[in-house]
């Protein structure tokens, strides 16, 4: 398939099967829109991240999660559209995600959306690493703030 030729290609930057799909983030419009001095946000998975690490060593990873596990139960719960199978899945999954939160740069506790907002753009915005490096965002795909990100800064 033309996707597998990319990832055998290395054009992507990451790549992940998830539910029987293919996701990756291709290659060259970062890179491009780094090298223009632009701030890329790509929202990628924990694999993906990982991934991003060995592309983009310089990379800022951050992580958004949930002030816990049964808050994160009753956030999705009170959205009222998963099935109690499709919950334990999510939460299954968050633990791990949760427990990988160290591999990060920074983590954002998304206690108050407005607070994690916060924290989220000077996490971004701020130049924590001398001189200006690329940075990332990312945050597992059961929290709530905005989807998750990668940022990468020039």
């Amino acid at each position: 398939s033309e996707f597998e030729a990319m990832v055998q290609q290395e054009q992507l930057l990451e790549w992940a099967e998830f539910a029987s799909n293919y996701y990756g983030t291709p290659r060259q419009p970062v890179e491009t829109m780094v090298a223009l001095g632009h701030v890329v946000i790509l929202e990628i998975e924990l694999e993906g991240a990982r991934q991003i690490r060995k592309s983009l060593p310089a990379a800022r990873q951050i992580f958004v999660l949930p002030p816990s596990l049964p808050e994160l139960e009753a956030r999705i719960r009170r959205r009222g559209q998963d099935s109690d199978a499709a919950i334990a899945k999510r939460l299954a999954r968050a633990q791990i995600e949760m427990a990988a939160a160290a591999e990060f740069d920074i983590q954002i506790v998304n206690d108050s959306l407005e607070q994690a907002v916060v924290e989220l753009e000077q996490a971004i915005y701020s130049d924590p690493f001398d001189g200006g490096t690329p940075a990332m965002t990312t945050k597992d795909s059961t929290t709530d703030l905005t989807k998750g990100a990668a940022t990468v800064e020039p």
